[in-house]
């Protein structure tokens, strides 16, 4: 038998659990960037070796660039889940705070269920909190070292200037919509964390 020592301890436990996942995810969503930065210096480094390259081997360097923003796109594929945990984890240790701080919620789990009910509850996503914060920041960020390659291979084409600006609304358009998505399903979803219904 579970008693309210215990459970208040386990909860506790569920706590530090959550709050250092969250941490880890945000480690991790740093590294992340920080391999995607050391690749695009790289390649910004060796640009003009690679054009030399190109000169002699024509295809070369277009081929280096869409695998380097090939590669920025996995990582900020990478950089939405690991956001995506860092809201669940973050909602959870909040609404376990809570829970903490009223004793009656962990007398029963019916009670702690209906706690979580009350307390989970979706926050609204609007297109302005893809600019707040420093979470959404870093991957907006993020967005701007991807477009780079793709620039710097239009100049050496001697691209029009339209075809710039037209290829940079449309990478930014679709990434902040993904952007936007990402942070209204982490929002919605109902984490296995605090999931209690079957616990009797």
């Amino acid at each position: 038998m579970i008693t309210d020592v215990t459970r208040r301890s386990l909860f506790e436990k569920l706590y530090d659990e959550c709050k250092d996942s969250r941490d880890f995810q945000s480690s991790r969503k740093w590294q992340t960037i920080v391999i995607y930065i050391a690749l695009l210096t790289l390649f910004i480094g060796n640009f003009d070796s690679l054009q030399t390259i190109n000169a002699n081997q024509k295809g070369l360097l277009p081929i280096v660039t869409i695998v380097l923003c090939f590669v920025g796109y996995i990582c900020f594929s990478m950089v939405l889940s690991l956001r995506s945990w860092h809201i669940q984890y973050t909602k959870c240790c909040q609404v376990i705070s809570h829970a903490l701080m009223c004793k009656e919620t962990l007398d029963e789990f019916e009670a702690l269920n209906e706690f979580i009910e009350t307390h989970l509850i979706p926050k609204k996503v609007t297109f302005k909190r893809m600019f707040q914060g420093i979470e959404n920041r870093v991957t907006i960020f993020l967005l701007v070292l991807i477009l780079m390659p793709i620039l710097i291979l239009l100049n050496t084409f001697n691209a029009n200037s339209i075809l710039y600006i037209l290829i940079s609304i449309i990478h930014f358009a679709i990434c902040l919509y993904l952007m936007y998505i990402n942070e209204v399903k982490a929002e919605k979803w109902k984490t296995w964390i605090l999931n209690f219904d079957k616990i009797k």
